[in-house]
């Protein structure tokens, strides 16, 4: 084990500085997308909104058959690499066509050309994703602190990418509108920052090319790879028992998550009364996210991997808990009420960032668990699962939020003024209970049904290696 190769901190900082490249730039059609399509393109919402229903089903469908896709192909740059080389283009192309300005064509074709742009980004995020979680095993092997030191870096990274995308975007936009029409000025900004994404896969592809080339996973030379049916894609996943307690859990956390997000900005314009308040908040808690970020996974890794997410999940339930409680008893004071929100979703962040050093690795993990169970190297398709449980969390959380959101009585055309005490107390608890409901019952699921630790992990992974060496 002494005689193991160790990443290094040069190949620890690139691997994030990938990421961190690549969020700056999905970040700007990410936020502003279906602003331009409606405010700028003035398309009217309801054709917006058909596309956007089409380009997720589609990011969907992909997700689903991105890891089947991988493992079947033999592309001349590697099994997880090729998909750098190829996705750096598609990425880059589909953040420029969700901003460009057509308004010279008919609206039916500007938003097609949105709608591509959309299913072009999301659609290669769906590989790239898996790809990126391919390449950290490779270059990380069997060394869970070194996988644990990439996916730390990560999220510091990316900590500090949220910041410059809040603080940055529309100040560019502002200053390219001083000499060009406003959707020009989002067309630029979308051009500056999508080159994020071609100096990002660069910095991974020269990163990646010692640890996966096509030769490595060639029976000999000029051999294809055998293909990997659907039948296959879902025995990998149905075998997998800690995927799917994992996958369960998760999605749980991302319902919560998606519930929350919708009620998020009617706090804001009906509890509060004044929206810009979400700026100030936003920016104060992606700050503290940073600091979070640099001291939180260190207490995770203190705790290890299988214990510290179900933690994090019990630890955010909490303090959902204590928000809806003082909110509910603050709310008639929107400055009191601002500054306690802020406070007590600082100390959620913290506990966000528990397990955040642990990131991908979980399903990495899964994906080690079910190569060493089988024997069938089915790991890139267990990988690409992971992007599963977020898409799920958004569709039916945001269902249950709107329906939530409806069955207590708010309507669009409710002002501050129209806030009684028993809605705003009907509000807050639901806006917090039902996330913290799903935080509960994911953590129990972990602690109680989730078995893999580091120890048995790294076991699984140097005998996967070892077998894909022989």
């Amino acid at each position: 084990m002494e005689n193991e190769r160790v990443v290094t901190n040069s190949e620890v900082n690139r691997y994030a500085l990938y990421g961190f490249f690549q969020n700056i730039a999905i970040m700007v059609p990410f936020i502003y997308g279906q602003f331009f399509m409606t405010d700028i393109l003035d398309i009217g919402i309801a054709k917006v909104t058909t596309a956007l229903l089409v380009g997720r089903i589609f990011d969907f469908i992909v997700s689903v058959l991105a890891g089947g896709i991988i493992e079947s192909s033999h592309l001349k740059w590697g099994k997880y690499r090729s998909w750098f080389v190829i996705g750096r283009w598609t990425l880059f192309f589909g953040i420029i066509f969700q901003l460009t300005n057509a308004m010279t064509l008919p609206t039916n074709a500007q938003l097609v050309i949105c709608a591509i742009g959309y299913m072009m980004m999301h659609g290669t995020m769906n590989f790239v994703a898996t790809a990126n979680m391919g390449v950290l095993s490779l270059i990380a092997g069997p060394d869970m602190e070194g996988r644990f030191r990439m996916t730390v870096a990560t999220s510091r990274y990316g900590a500090v990418a949220g910041i410059i995308t809040g603080a940055a975007i529309l100040p560019v936009i502002g200053l390219f509108e001083r000499f060009l029409s406003p959707a020009n000025a989002y067309m630029a900004v979308a051009v500056l920052f999508g080159c994020l994404v071609l100096i990002g896969a660069q910095i991974i592809i020269r990163l990646s090319e010692p640890y996966d080339k096509r030769e490595m996973w060639d029976a000999a030379e000029g051999t294809p790879r055998e293909r990997v049916r659907v039948s296959d894609m879902f025995a990998a996943v149905a075998g997998n028992d800690q995927l799917l307690i994992y996958m369960g859990a998760t999605t749980l956390t991302n319902i919560g998550m998606a519930i929350f997000g919708a009620f998020t900005m009617y706090f804001y314009r009906l509890i509060l009364g004044n929206l810009n308040f979400y700026t100030i908040a936003s920016t104060a808690t992606t700050i503290f996210g940073l600091v979070a970020a640099m001291v939180m996974p260190r207490l995770g890794a203190r705790l290890g991997k299988r214990r510290s997410l179900p933690v994090s999940q019990m630890w955010v339930a909490v303090g959902y808990i204590i928000n809806a409680v003082v909110l509910s008893t603050v709310w008639r004071t929107p400055m009191t009420a601002l500054i306690s929100y802020i406070v007590i979703a600082c100390a959620v962040m913290c506990g966000t960032y528990l397990a955040m050093g642990y990131g991908a690795n979980y399903v990495i993990d899964c994906g080690e668990y079910g190569f060493w169970k089988t024997g069938k190297d089915y790991r890139a398709v267990v990988m690409s699962m992971m992007n599963i449980p977020m898409k799920i969390g958004m569709v039916i959380g945001g269902a249950i939020g709107g329906y939530i959101l409806a069955n207590i009585g708010y309507s669009g055309a409710m002002s501050p003024g129209d806030v009684t005490a028993a809605f705003a107390r009907t509000f807050l608890y639901s806006w917090f209970g039902y996330p913290a409901a799903c935080n509960i019952i994911a953590s129990l699921m972990l602690t109680f049904a989730y078995k893999l630790t580091d120890d048995n992990t790294a076991k699984y992974a140097a005998e996967n290696a070892a077998r894909i060496r022989a």
